[in-house]
């Protein structure tokens, strides 16, 4: 076996747990993984079958399920045994390598969409106004971005085994490698923190400037009922979105801490550090369809048959578009459009 790939023997995880305890965590990620995927499909297929990528504010949870399916995805790939194994060379390194950087980007991409559209829904609120504009710039930086990020641990070498699979290594040869600590948390674990507690801030303030707003009166009784029920989905997916995050990487963030101080637990409290860090890793698709059901209750079974009827027949028929329709071509104008015919037809 090649001397640059010796240390990974010295970072093998399952040399502090039972062979049993490292399948059952790989059983359980792979499986909350392939739940997420399914999960990511069925939402795709709703917003497919009621056409919903005609409007931006849509297509951004139709990025944001694709980023989630194809992250899931690299976590259900993965297997311990490519890391804890003794035939480790250069062809597996190099397969290491490749699931480490593609772990780091596939995590980002996702949150970066989670970012993209909290701050979406934070301006349609406060403004009122249109953000089809900003579509192509939420496209860049949540694809442009990690694509850069995920390029500098190479400048280190800081891929490669780092326990039950590969990611950014905190230990080489037995010792702490302190770039690879400081990237990790300079890189993904530091930034990602600072950025939820940001979004939980702004969620406060605005639902704050939102409840204001909601005492003021409102123009018209019909246009009042469009717009309240398009907030209060958005709003719902608001108050869940920073805490999805917060369950997605609070764990994680405790177990590299832990590794990267040397703590020393028993086998039981590794076991559970590494079972949570599993599980909650690739739950976000799971977790954000329970979102997408909770916000958007009204696509029952009735409408998803006349929606896949409709789509399998080709045929067309007449329906009331959501106010989001509204929101995303012109909010102003189409106000006061709706307005005006309100008062013509009076």
């Amino acid at each position: 076996m090649a001397s640059s790939y010796q240390y990974n023997m010295t970072n093998n995880t399952c040399l502090m747990l039972s062979d049993t305890s490292c399948e059952i965590i790989q059983a359980c990620r792979r499986a909350v993984s392939i739940l997420s995927m399914c999960c990511c499909l069925g939402m795709l297929l709703i917003l497919v079958l009621f056409k919903k990528y005609k409007f931006m504010i849509h297509r951004l949870n139709m990025y944001l399920t694709t980023s989630v399916f194809f992250q899931a995805l690299g976590f259900a790939v993965q297997d311990y045994k490519v890391v804890n194994n003794a035939q480790y060379d250069s062809h597996t390194h190099s397969v290491c390598i490749f699931e480490a950087w593609w772990l780091f980007y596939s995590n980002w991409v996702p949150f970066l969409f989670i970012c993209c559209i909290t701050f979406n829904i934070i301006y349609l609120i406060l403004s009122h106004r249109s953000t089809a504009r900003f579509e192509k710039y939420y496209l860049f930086i949540s694809l442009a971005l990690p694509g850069a990020l995920s390029g500098l641990p190479f400048i280190m070498s800081s891929y490669g085994p780092a326990g039950l699979w590969c990611w950014i290594i905190s230990k080489r040869d037995g010792e702490t490698f302190v770039p690879g600590v400081t990237m990790s948390f300079v890189l993904y674990y530091g930034p990602l923190w600072i950025i939820i507690v940001a979004m939980v801030i702004g969620q406060v303030v605005t639902m704050r400037l939102h409840y204001k707003q909601t005492k003021k009166v409102l123009l018209c009784e019909c246009h009042t009922q469009k717009v309240e029920s398009f907030w209060t989905v958005e709003i719902k997916i608001l108050l869940f979105l920073p805490w999805i995050n917060i369950l997605g990487v609070l764990f994680a963030t405790l177990n590299r801490i832990r590794l990267a101080t040397n703590s020393h637990l028993s086998e039981e409290a590794n076991f559970f550090f590494w079972f949570m860090h599993a599980v909650t890793d690739p739950l976000h698709g799971t977790l954000y369809a329970l979102v997408f059901v909770t916000a958007y209750s009204r696509f029952g079974v009735k409408q998803l048959k006349e929606a896949l009827l409709q789509f399998c027949t080709n045929k067309t028929t007449v329906k009331d578009y959501p106010i989001v329709s509204v929101v995303d071509e012109d909010y102003d104008s189409s106000f006061k459009s709706e307005y005006v015919e309100k008062k013509d037809d009076g």
